[in-house]
């Protein structure tokens, strides 16, 4: 099904005469997901994102949410993207009018703007309508199937001269305790869920209005949580992703912590400590992405012996999460 610059006008309300399309993920037979770069009669360029999905596919749960109530509930300064659903066949196609440019890089300015308009969406729905109400998604998203296979790359890891050049035997015990430990981890994080989260709002999924708003999507995670859930997301994946420099980390969460908090007190008679916020930020960090490592980085790597390690990659992420793992636990 093609996008053509009449069917592009109808979604954004303007005249398109042109229009450029680029891959960004593409699962073969699920997923395909483009960003259009689309140009108006005045030569000005502005993009749409493009999704075609067969039945069954994973992000059907996002279409889902762009036909709920829940876009109208959303607050001015955390809107969703317009979307229109086309379907033929078995094939579904939506395109979502993100309304204002994709930056390439963030700054940190741009970064606390997004946690200030986070905060007006905690604050929505802040001791609000029960987590199994919206959209039936559960309350937070631990990634328990992926322990068994972690641990095994964990022990393999730990025999190959390459990772023992980077993890050292602290980091070793310390990130078989997280595993050991990942269910107490996921049901204090469960606990701690008190309201409605975006649940992948890294940089890559928003864009800042030019009024200053917060414009996201990619909102198939969409679901109940605590407010560390996406402050993790903005800060952790967003380095993660390449997008932040990691020796400016540490420096990140302080500056969204301290926008977010600032927001929170004009929004709410008793905001979250910073202590709890780290809590959830540290919870989510530790049961979302550790197999963003032990499974997917070590696995790759154990089974391509002669590719080079990214060591400084490797090296960041073992004393971060390390670090959470003595917060959080007593090991």
């Amino acid at each position: 099904m093609s996008v053509t610059p009449e069917v592009l006008s109808t979604v954004v309300g303007v005249a398109v005469r042109s229009c450029t399309t680029h891959l960004l993920q593409e699962r073969p037979g699920h997923t395909r997901v483009e960003r259009v770069v689309c140009c108006d009669a005045q030569g000005r360029e502005f993009s749409v994102i493009r999704k075609a999905l067969t039945a069954g596919a994973p992000k059907v749960r996002e279409l889902q949410f762009y036909e709920s109530d829940l876009p109208g509930l959303l607050p001015a300064e955390f809107q969703a993207v317009r979307a229109l659903r086309i379907s033929h066949d078995d094939l579904t196609l939506w395109l979502e009018d993100v309304g204002c440019d994709i930056p390439a890089t963030w700054s940190l300015e741009g970064l606390t703007q997004v946690a200030r308009n986070v905060a007006h969406l905690h604050h929505a729905f802040w001791n609000g309508t029960p987590a199994h109400d919206w959209l039936g998604q559960a309350p937070v998203q631990a990634q328990l199937h992926l322990r068994d296979r972690a641990a095994e790359n964990l022990r393999l890891a730990s025999l190959d001269p390459r990772f023992l050049a980077v993890f050292t035997p602290e980091q070793f015990r310390l990130l078989q305790a997280l595993l050991d430990h990942l269910d107490d981890l996921a049901a204090r994080r469960a606990a701690l869920a008190n309201t409605l989260c975006h649940q992948d709002c890294w940089s890559g999924n928003v864009c800042l209005a030019p009024a200053g708003g917060t414009i996201a999507w990619d909102w198939s995670d969409v679901g109940a949580g605590s407010p560390g859930d996406d402050l993790a997301l903005l800060t952790y994946a967003t380095t993660a992703f390449g997008a932040w420099p990691s020796d400016r980390y540490d420096a990140l969460v302080d500056a969204v912590l301290d926008a977010y908090l600032r927001r929170m007190d004009l929004l709410l008679p008793r905001p979250p400590s910073r202590a709890s916020l780290v809590e959830t930020m540290e919870l989510c960090c530790l049961t979302r992405f550790f197999g963003q490592v032990l499974v997917g980085a070590l696995g790759h790597y154990l089974r391509n012996e002669q590719a080079p390690l990214p060591v400084g990659n490797l090296a960041w992420w073992a004393h971060l999460f390390c670090r959470m793992v003595r917060s959080r636990l007593s090991v």
